[in-house]
């Protein structure tokens, strides 16, 4: 797992990370998150995967999908005593990444998240879709 630096930065809430800004400053940092999915895919592509392996980076990946849906569903809770201060539904695309990811991971086609790169832009350069009619009600 010494490839996955990124990951186990976050999976150890260090600082400076994209989870530990979630948590203990309330930001979605997008850059951090985009250099945690890049490291992820580029890892993935470059690298062939025994099912152990798989399985090893499936438990932390979905603790850092886990954990992000946790924090999503307590500081959006208008009761929460902290929110997250920057924000945006658009985010809900960024986290939509991560499902792709795991998705891909399970089915045994890693290979596919080349067409998904092209399809959404890079990772390094976050983009959106086209505004969809639910953004702007």
């Amino acid at each position: 797992m010494k490839n996955f630096e990124e990951l186990l930065k976050n999976y150890e809430v260090r600082e400076g990370t994209f989870i530990y800004s979630l948590n203990y400053k309330y930001i979605f940092d997008v850059p951090e998150f985009n250099k945690l999915i890049n490291e992820v895919v580029s890892y993935l592509l470059d690298h062939k995967m025994d099912n152990e392996d798989k399985l090893i980076f499936l438990k932390y990946f979905y603790w850092f999908y886990s954990r992000l849906s946790n924090f999503l569903v307590s500081h959006l809770n208008k009761k929460d005593l902290y929110k997250i201060k920057n924000w945006n539904l658009k985010y809900l695309f960024l986290i939509n990444r991560i499902e792709v990811i795991i998705d891909y991971v399970l089915d045994d086609k890693i290979e596919i998240l080349n067409d998904y790169i092209d399809e959404f832009g890079t990772f390094k350069n976050c983009t959106f879709p086209q505004e969809i009619e639910i953004f702007k009600k």
